[in-house]
């Protein structure tokens, strides 16, 4: 059977990267044009940086040999842009 995201795993994601990824997707969609120092040194447009990571675990949605639960981030970076939509378009924001 051909899976649309690769094969399905033999072992399970556990962790907090998904919800530190929809702390950080929610903060890049808050600060778009802020600056991000990548590893405390280079300085990256937040809107950059944020576009690489998510595209990164798109591709790596691909690579069987990973032991990085790329869907997991996707999740986290998924409900980061679902609480941004909430905050624009209620009275939250």
């Amino acid at each position: 059977r051909q899976y649309r995201w690769g094969q399905p795993r033999a072992t399970y994601g556990l962790g907090a990267s998904g919800a530190v990824n929809a702390i950080v997707t929610l903060s890049i969609l808050l600060n778009p044009t802020g600056t991000v120092l990548l590893y405390f040194v280079l300085p990256v447009p937040a809107a950059l940086l944020g576009g690489l990571f998510v595209l990164r675990d798109f591709a790596g949605l691909y690579d069987n040999q990973s032991n990085v639960s790329h869907a997991g981030h996707l999740g986290g970076a998924s409900i980061g842009l679902g609480y941004w939509l909430l905050m624009k378009f209620t009275r939250l924001g």
